[in-house]
């Protein structure tokens, strides 16, 4: 699962993905050229494409549901300062996936400090391999990092976001 149509690094990805033949990825591209560029290039790769439309969006959701973790590695983009992942981000946190995300400084520190990700410089495909076999090794990393994906998204949930607004609404008023 990668963010933003425009900011997936999938040549950063696959690079990762190809230096451990021990670790098996599923890997959804977007587009059919991206899936025939990377199409049984590597045998611990499998390679997919999804329908465009509720269908797919509804497969990705019930495949990243099912994995171990989500690795969400973008790139910069011109015009842009740096790409966030933050949709991808929500999606996997709120499936409590632990996650390998693609650092960027504009991170929140609750965020960065949540316990839900291992961050990696962007383009750094050793770090990226190091994230994934940390995880891969780790079993109880894996569950911790879940639990705290899982308590992460809590804080936002409609209850609590409804709580907090009207506490700033109360403030205002006053």
């Amino acid at each position: 699962l990668m963010s933003g149509s425009d900011s997936r690094d999938f040549e950063t990805a696959i690079t990762a993905f190809s230096k451990d033949s021990n670790i098996s990825f599923d890997v959804y591209f977007p587009t059919d050229e991206l899936y025939t560029k990377y199409n049984h290039k590597y045998t611990n790769i499998n390679t997919y494409t999804l329908e465009r439309n509720n269908f797919g969006y509804e497969k990705i959701a019930q495949v990243t549901a099912n994995c171990k973790a989500v690795i969400i590695i973008s790139k910069p983009v011109p015009g842009r300062k740096l790409p966030s992942g933050l949709t991808s981000i929500c999606e996997a946190v709120a499936l409590g996936k632990p996650c390998i995300i693609t650092d960027n400084p504009y991170f929140s520190d609750k965020m960065r400090n949540a316990g839900f990700a291992l961050f990696v410089k962007v383009g750094d495909t050793d770090g990226i391999t190091n994230a994934i076999k940390t995880l891969e090794d780790d079993p109880y990393l894996r569950k911790q990092m879940s639990e705290a994906a899982l308590s992460f998204a809590k804080k936002y949930s409609s209850k609590n976001t409804a709580k907090q607004l009207v506490e700033i609404f109360k403030t205002i008023m006053k």
